[in-house]
């Protein structure tokens, strides 16, 4: 009998000191679990500011970006606003001038060129004028010069082309050309009387 007591008191004192064991054991997971859900939680509040960090960041250095380019847009855009309107100008002013004075500025172009053309058998052939006016333009070259009797289609505007019949020296005498040659000789002025709304902006 006193083995039975001796044997259930050493049960009861395994089973408590079990209990406590596993108290002990459980007492710890739930501090370990409690302060990994802590630094969890922290590490998760430390991302998140950092991608708010970060993407703050970006949308400031974006927002940047756009106001530097703005100006620079608007520059680009008044830019291709007067050079547009300053070809429409010129272009209206050459299309608009009399055959005459469309022969006058060939026949100029033909004479500055007519070192190139000394000696050498020539052709002319024109676009835009008559074959009087034409002839008229081709002779600053001096005689001798060969007149095509059609118009030239290939020709890039209104004018007179010669070329050498060997087809080594060729010069093109057009009022495309005489619009450009105007825009690069006055194309501030012309700007400014245009433009002076825009340019003021």
């Amino acid at each position: 009998m006193e083995e039975m007591v001796a044997t259930d008191a050493m049960k009861a004192e395994i089973l408590e000191d079990a209990r406590k064991k596993a108290e002990h054991i459980l007492k710890e997971a739930d501090e370990a679990s409690a302060r990994e859900l802590e630094e969890g939680r922290a590490l998760a509040a430390r991302l998140s500011e950092k991608l708010a960090r970060e993407s703050a960041g970006r949308i400031a250095r974006r927002r940047a970006e756009a106001d530097a380019r703005l100006p620079l847009d608007r520059m680009r855009a008044r830019i291709a606003f007067v050079d547009r309107a300053l070809r429409e100008a010129t272009r209206a002013y050459v299309s608009a001038l009399p055959e005459a004075e469309v022969s006058r500025l060939a026949a100029s172009m033909i004479a500055a060129a007519s070192p190139f053309f000394a000696g050498k058998r020539t052709r002319a052939t024109r676009r835009g004028l008559s074959a009087a006016a034409a002839s008229s333009a081709a002779a600053s070259l001096g005689s001798g010069v060969e007149m095509a009797s059609e118009e030239d289609a290939s020709l890039t505007a209104a004018g007179v082309a010669i070329a050498t019949i060997d087809g080594d020296a060729t010069l093109s005498a057009t009022m495309d050309l005489v619009e450009e040659r105007l825009l690069d000789l006055r194309r501030e002025e012309l700007a400014k009387a245009l433009c002076a709304e825009a340019l003021s902006l």
